[in-house]
């Protein structure tokens, strides 16, 4: 059998195989999320449709910006 393809080197040791120990298996940013169903899940939930809807902007920030466009075009005519 050749060396190379059982995976020894040509001093005869076993080379090491994969990336074990490389990179963590979950990443860092990883969060629980909470039970489906649940006050605090309802609550997420909502928080990310209002950061979707708005892109990230509070909603009394586009409020505000509404209730002075408005007034921007009323006094212009």
């Amino acid at each position: 059998m050749n060396r190379a393809r059982a995976g020894c080197t040509a001093a005869g040791r076993v080379a090491n195989v994969g990336s074990s120990g490389q990179k963590p298996r979950k990443p860092s940013h990883s969060q629980h999320l909470p039970k489906v169903g649940t006050k605090p899940n309802r609550d997420y939930e909502l928080r990310e449709k209002r950061k979707v809807d708005f892109g990230g902007w509070p909603i009394w920030i586009v409020a505000v910006l509404v209730v002075v466009l408005a007034i921007a075009v009323i006094s212009i005519t």
